[in-house]
């Protein structure tokens, strides 16, 4: 900051007229007072940029927390949908073997009453 008295004195003992002497002291103050606003805008800009670069790394650390989370929840829930997907693949094969074992079955006992119909038949036609 600049003394204006002292400045002003200055120009006015360097043979400046008064009215001159205080225009130059005006647009200097005034020079000095916008400067120190966009000096204060900056300043005001770097904090608020400071901050917003603060909650952007909060958000970024919880964000990877929470994708983290979400990974070991996904890895745990795949691991159960196989373990129910086998217990259920289990669960067919066993239904498939006992329907194929029944069909077979049945298919004997029709092959065994055809054959015995068949001799049946041709004892009856000699």
């Amino acid at each position: 900051m600049i003394d204006s008295l002292k400045l002003f004195e200055t120009l006015k003992s360097g043979d400046l007229a008064e009215s001159q002497a205080r225009a130059i002291v005006q647009a200097i103050g005034s020079a000095f007072d916008d400067n120190e606003l966009r000096q204060s805008k900056v300043l005001a800009a770097k904090v608020d940029t400071a901050r917003l670069d603060v909650e952007v790394q909060q958000l970024e650390t919880s964000l990877t927390e929470d994708i983290s989370a979400l990974r070991i929840e996904l890895v745990a829930e795949m691991r159960a949908m196989r373990a129910e997907l086998k217990a259920d693949m289990v669960q067919l094969e066993s239904r498939l073997e006992a329907k194929i074992a029944e069909s077979k079955t049945a298919m004997i006992r029709s092959m065994f009453i055809f054959w015995i119909g068949q001799v049946a038949a041709m004892r009856l036609l000699r």
